[in-house]
């Protein structure tokens, strides 16, 4: 083999070497290539599965927010009727009538009966026995702190706002409950009138915060 022999086949040899190289390279890259295609389709896969738990979650949000909102609103309605009621019958007889409802007037309004006179609403009706004002005003108001208090055992569905408007009813109305103690000796409710002020402003709160809530 004379020397242009060897230059031709280290030329040959050189060229293989290089397309060995080339080659792997190639082969190389290919891999590299099909793993990142196989980790994005993963990373996608991914992200579609996250998409979809995501829309899950907030068609369960959203349920629990329409829950929420009908609990609540029955609640209010169901508060606000009884409060109404404590104010119309502290209204109905009294013989004092009021038109423009300030500290004042419920002052006057508050003094226009004697809480030991009899009402139309019957005890039993097998007795034929009827409540004393006093005593109709006690039960209307236990009846709304039974309410309030039931409300504890639904306070994950309840709007934050009302729970806490229905926690600051209880508190205002406290003092009504001296009403069950048989030892006083108030005849009228002048020296609460303020008390049921309050609750008439917390009563239009219950209004104006339902219809806030039902606009949602």
């Amino acid at each position: 083999m004379n020397g242009n022999h060897i230059i031709v086949l280290g030329i040959i040899i050189i060229a293989f070497g290089t397309g060995l190289t080339i080659y792997g390279q190639q082969l190389l890259s290919k891999s590299e290539n099909d793993k990142i295609l196989s980790q994005n389709n993963n990373f996608l896969e991914k992200i579609k599965k996250y998409q979809k738990d995501i829309k899950i979650k907030d068609k369960k949000i959203k349920e629990l927010e329409k829950w929420e909102k009908k609990i609540t609103i029955k609640y209010l309605e169901e508060i606000h009727i009884q409060m109404n009621s404590l104010y119309e019958t502290i209204s109905s007889y009294s013989k004092f009538k009021i038109e423009s409802k300030n500290i004042e007037s419920f002052k006057k309004l508050c003094k226009g009966f004697n809480l030991n006179q009899k009402t139309n609403i019957r005890i039993s009706v097998n007795k034929n026995t009827y409540h004393s004002l006093r005593s109709l005003l006690l039960l209307k108001w236990e009846n709304i702190c039974i309410q309030i208090s039931n409300l504890s055992l639904s306070t994950s569905y309840i709007h934050p706002k009302a729970y806490e408007l229905f926690l600051r009813i209880r508190e205002k109305g406290e003092p009504i409950s001296i009403l069950k103690n048989t030892k006083n000796s108030n005849k009228d409710l002048e020296s609460w009138h303020e008390t049921f002020y309050e609750m008439y402003k917390l009563t239009n709160e219950l209004k104006k915060l339902k219809k806030e809530i039902n606009s949602y």
